[in-house]
């Protein structure tokens, strides 16, 4: 089944959307506890491009590949506590479709946060 027929036919099964937003879209923005004089403690948001896995093969875990110098390294080599969010309006859904008669912050497109620890699997470039 294809995955906008799929997406059509969650009729409130979330995880499922949820796992679909994750493994569609391209980007989100990534929050972190900053490190960096004049901001630190505060939260920090970047936007970062992940993976889930291969197209046929979803893992549901979010990949980056960052550099040692990318804020939200050095921002999670103090505290591993993260956020990502990601937005349905990103995708070309019939629910979320956005035009310039619509907005991306309408209720009918569904978002996504995931909260969790940094695990990192790969030596720093």
């Amino acid at each position: 089944m294809a995955a906008t027929t799929q997406l059509l036919n969650y009729c409130g099964n979330f995880s499922f959307l949820a796992r679909y937003i994750v493994h569609n879209t391209l980007w989100g923005t990534v929050s972190t506890t900053s490190v960096s004089p004049p901001l630190t403690g505060t939260a920090f948001g970047n936007v970062q491009s992940f993976s889930d896995g291969t197209v046929d093969n979803s893992t549901g875990v979010p990949y980056f590949f960052l550099a040692k110098l990318d804020p939200v390294v050095q921002n999670t080599e103090s505290n591993q506590w993260t956020s990502l969010s990601l937005s349905e309006a990103q995708l070309d859904s019939k629910y979320c479709k956005i035009t310039s008669q619509t907005d991306p912050e309408l209720p009918l497109c569904a978002r996504v946060t995931l909260t969790g620890k940094v695990n990192y699997s790969m030596l720093y470039f």
